[in-house]
């Protein structure tokens, strides 16, 4: 399901600017798996852990995450596009030339990412 995590990065009594980002994590569930089980992160963990480091003081990281590998119903659960400032995309095993669902719903998000934009 996709998730949601706040990570407040100012020190200040200003209101810092909400970043809101949609992590999707391209791994299908035993790719994750595979690199969790040799000792690695997810991919969506790292690159969290580098958004949290980059993100600039005034901002407040936050961060929602989707595994559209995994099932049809991660997409519905995305819900409007609009409402995330961006979107990052994590590597994974998988390649666009697999015709298999895993891929085509990865696909089909993009689509809808571009048409948000």
């Amino acid at each position: 399901a996709a998730t949601s995590a706040a990570a407040a990065t100012t020190a200040t009594s200003t209101p810092a600017t909400p970043l809101r980002l949609l992590i999707v994590e391209a791994y299908d569930r035993a790719g994750r798996e595979r690199l969790t089980s040799a000792g690695c992160t997810t991919a969506s963990d790292t690159f969290a852990a580098l958004l949290s480091r980059i993100c600039p003081e005034d901002h407040e990281l936050r961060l929602s995450y989707c595994h559209p590998a995994d099932s049809v119903h991660e997409l519905a659960e995305v819900g409007e596009l609009s409402r995330f400032d961006g979107v990052v995309w994590t590597g994974s095993s998988l390649t666009i030339h697999e015709d298999k669902p895993e891929v085509t719903r990865q696909i089909e998000l993009a689509r809808r990412c571009f048409q948000a934009a």
